[in-house]
């Protein structure tokens, strides 16, 4: 009768394991190629946010004027401290009244501003206001409301006054960039890139320079990676800017530090012995034996493990315990026939 072999549950859960360990452990440490995976960029913060905003001084309402039975009055503002907007003199206005202006302050890009808004009357110093709002957005919001305005001259309550201010703001992002880090490989090695990818509404242009001299130039496309190839370089280190524009005039940019160190090179020592027999006479003979060294310099760049490769582990790992487990089955069964 054939002699038939056990093998006990736990020696064959044991070899399954091992193989499993072999398999997955295989080349997989040496995965050192370029990055694959983009930083993501976080939603846009509060604090770096930059919005469309449109300011209008619509209305101005007299409450309360003692001084004049047809007063005169006008109305200045400003954004920040800057340029100041000043609406034309208002004639004959009385207690009560309410003067529409509709005086566009400011219309653009902001990521946060302060309002300055004073009214007068004619017969009053120009630095000397009679009231005043005055107040920051942070950041800009939506808003159509009334403002009382704060202050008088001379403390006996001149002029009271409110003012209507409507604002109107829309998140505008500027341009950002995902962070690549930096590089360092040797010389000669493949697949080495920088990839930037941009987030804008509104994309229009980027450039490339190395070292301060343009390289690259073109359109981009939000979340769309710009490329730039490093395997051409030779050893050395090397600087890489990159400057993305949008259409409404904003930028943002990026820098990445690039070193190539010395390729890889070994070093092949051969011995070649060459004999010479010459004889000298009848009965001698004389052996010359010479040796030559030849040192052979051979440069060898170890190559990253590429990520199309990387599939193939697992599967070997599947196929070696598959093969484990029809062999089991295959002693189980002689055994049972037994």
């Amino acid at each position: 009768m054939p002699r038939v072999v056990r093998i006990s549950k736990h020696r064959v859960m044991v070899l399954l394991l091992i193989s499993l360990i072999i398999s997955l452990s295989a080349p997989l440490y040496t995965y050192n190629y370029h990055d694959t995976e983009l930083s993501m960029i976080d939603d846009f913060a509060t604090s770096d946010s930059f919005y469309n905003v449109n300011i209008t001084i619509a209305k101005v309402h007299v409450i309360e004027d003692r001084d004049f039975l047809d007063a005169e009055i006008y109305v200045r503002a400003s954004i920040d401290g800057g340029t100041v907007k000043q609406s034309a003199t208002y004639t004959g206005i009385h207690d009560g009244d309410i003067i529409t202006l509709n005086m566009v302050l400011f219309t653009g890009r902001r990521k946060n501003y302060t309002i300055r808004v004073d009214v007068w009357e004619s017969d009053e110093v120009l630095d000397d206001y009679l009231g005043r709002v005055n107040y920051t957005r942070d950041p800009p919001i939506n808003s159509d409301a009334w403002y009382d305005a704060e202050g008088s001259i001379g403390g006996d309550n001149d002029l009271q006054a409110r003012v209507k201010i409507k604002e109107t703001a829309s998140l505008n992002p500027i341009p950002r960039l995902n962070k690549p880090a930096d590089k360092t490989f040797r010389e000669g090695a493949t697949g080495y890139l920088i990839q930037w990818k941009g987030f804008d509404d509104n994309p229009d242009s980027y450039n490339i320079t190395r070292d301060g001299e343009l390289i690259d130039t073109g359109t981009w496309i939000s979340e769309v990676p710009i490329v730039c190839n490093l395997s051409v370089l030779l050893e050395g280190e090397y600087y890489y800017h990159i400057v993305v524009n949008d259409t409404d005039g904003y930028w943002a940019e990026d820098s990445v530090n690039v070193t190539v160190t010395e390729a890889l090179t070994t070093t092949t020592t051969t011995t070649t012995t060459t004999t010479t027999t010459t004889t000298t006479t009848e009965t001698s003979t004389t052996t010359a034996t010479s040796t030559t060294t030849t040192t052979t310099t051979t440069t060898t760049t170890t190559q990253p493990t590429t990520p199309s490769d990387l599939w193939l582990y697992p599967i070997i790992a599947v196929v070696g315990i598959m093969v484990l487990v029809i062999i089991f089955a295959l002693f189980r069964t002689k055994g049972i026939d037994s």
